[in-house]
């Protein structure tokens, strides 16, 4: 009777696994760290994102090695979600994943010496930190992780540490996409319906967007919700199904259709202006890790304080619009005003290839950063985080 009892027993939660990872002085299962940072990632897209528990499983996760969530807490670090923002911490977070083989920590640290970003500009250094992202998914990819495969297409896409090669990196998106890794679906789509280096092909793209909503990707709700706002690829304007689509995606954890949403609410260019939802959904994108809902909700922000944090947040993530209006804010005459403070946001705006933060730093009669020649901004895709490689 025992041993039918035993046999019976349910299977353990998720947070049940993770519970036996509380000390990070006993050691715990690969499986059950691993269930520590689902929670964590479950935390972070839940609405409203729930930061403390996003923290704190990622940290106890990233105690027990897995590098995927020692990653996730570096970002956390770069965004200021629930904690003081600390780049040199969120680097060597970085570090510690990609040494114990997350390809994600590689490309984020990567990412830093690329544009500057809490460190001195270094694109040999950020080569090498692309370099190991590219082993490290390239491994995991043949192994048969789909997700692996569609983040070794965003290097090939945009040219980080690799040559960029739209044909490679569509077929890792397609070789991923066929395996039911649905975002990898939509990267592919959109390469299709831009042509950019590959045949263009609007219909194919659209399709392959509508499956990826159809089988419960945010990201690909977003993308046809998008589709429905602006009028492109023989998509005609479809406000109210705009809507519900970035609906479903936004509160599915899609930064992107948050963005969108704020953006569409304060124009009011196809539904009425509501200031009050623009605000909501940029605050969620901003909480998601979309830089531009920090941005925007910056830019209309009533008080100086309103105004600081939200941008702070904005230039953790590395947009360096946002590091130009705090430097703007902090400079500004009246209580509060912090000109060391304007010129360290204006210096990284700079950093990260604003030729107006540039400019500005001169006129604040400040020197531009050693050896820096600002470069056109381009704004990357972004990897997933997923299971470690």
């Amino acid at each position: 009777m025992l041993l039918l009892a035993l046999a019976c027993a349910p299977p353990p939660t998720p947070l049940e696994q993770c519970e036996r990872c509380a000390d990070p002085d006993v050691p715990c299962a690969v499986e059950e760290a691993r269930a520590c940072t689902a929670l964590s990632d479950a935390a972070r897209i839940a609405d409203p994102v729930d930061a403390t528990a996003a923290l704190g499983f990622a940290d106890r996760a990233c105690a027990h090695d897995d590098g995927v969530a020692c990653s996730a807490l570096g970002l956390r670090f770069l965004d200021g979600l629930g904690v003081l923002e600390d780049d040199a911490r969120a680097l060597v977070l970085f570090d510690q994943a990609c040494t114990l083989g997350a390809g994600v920590g590689c490309f984020n640290a990567g990412l830093m010496y690329r544009s500057g970003h809490g460190v001195p500009p270094d694109a040999r250094l950020a080569t090498a930190w692309f370099g190991q992202a590219e082993a490290a998914w390239r491994a995991s990819c043949e192994g048969g992780d789909p997700t692996w495969c569609m983040n070794l297409g965003v290097l090939h896409e945009q040219g980080f540490g690799v040559p960029r090669d739209p044909g490679k990196a569509l077929a890792l998106y397609d070789a991923a996409c066929a395996k039911k890794q649905t975002d990898a679906c939509v990267n592919a789509a959109w390469m299709r319906l831009d042509g950019a280096g590959v045949v263009k092909d609007e219909a194919a793209g659209i399709a392959a967007i509508r499956a990826a909503c159809d089988a419960g990707s945010a990201l690909g709700c977003g993308a046809l919700g998008q589709l429905y706002v602006v009028d492109q690829h023989g998509v005609a304007v479809d406000a109210p199904r705009a809507i519900e689509l970035l609906e479903r995606a936004c509160h599915g954890g899609d930064a992107q259709g948050c963005n969108v949403l704020g953006g569409v609410y304060g124009m009011g260019e196809r539904v009425p202006a509501d200031p009050a939802a623009a605000v909501w959904y940029s605050a969620r994108a901003c909480d998601l890790g979309g830089s531009v809902g920090c941005l925007a909700n910056g830019m209309a922000a009533t008080t100086r304080v309103d105004a600081e944090a939200w941008l702070a947040r904005a230039c953790g993530m590395g947009n360096p619009e946002g590091c130009m209006a705090l430097g703007s804010v902090r400079a500004a005459e009246g209580e509060g005003q912090d000109r060391d403070g304007s010129i360290e946001a204006v210096s990284t705006a700079c950093q990260l290839g604003l030729r107006d933060g540039c400019a500005m730093l001169q006129s604040l009669g400040a020197p531009l950063p050693p050896g820096v020649t600002p470069p056109p901004l381009v704004v990357p895709a972004v990897p997933v985080e997923g299971p470690t490689p």
